[in-house]
């Protein structure tokens, strides 16, 4: 015998249901709201890294502007360094200004006078 339902059954059914319904929607929408508060919480936290990573770019950047002109600078200095060392005396040179200083040194060298040499060709002449 099928079973007749009343319409105080019935109704009660339909509440249940949508109450369901509505328990279901809550659980939804409880499940989004987290959702979006975690989405939100993981865009804050790119944006915090966004800015550190932006700021160590930053830095970066001047350290490597600053190296930059060091490396400049020593490049100059070098340069400089080189010029000078072209004008340094070869040791070659160095050793021939010696010897010309050997020559010349009226201690160890024996000069003789122009009357010396005179009665010198005298002498010999005269033999």
């Amino acid at each position: 015998m099928p079973q007749v339902k009343t319409v105080k059954s019935v109704l009660n059914e339909l509440i249940d249901r949508s109450n369901d319904q509505i328990m279901r929607m809550r659980l939804i929408e409880q499940r989004g709201k987290g959702l979006a508060f975690r989405v939100n919480a993981l865009e804050q936290d790119i944006l915090q890294e966004k800015k550190k990573i932006s700021k160590a770019l930053d830095d970066f950047s001047g350290r490597l502007s600053s190296m930059d002109s060091r490396v400049g600078k020593m490049e100059t200095m070098m340069k400089e360094i080189v010029e000078q060392m072209k004008r340094f005396v070869t040791q070659a040179k160095l050793q021939e200004i010696e010897n010309l200083l050997d020559i010349y040194n009226p201690v160890k060298s024996q000069f003789i006078t122009k009357a010396e040499v005179e009665e010198m060709i005298e002498e010999r002449v005269q033999k």
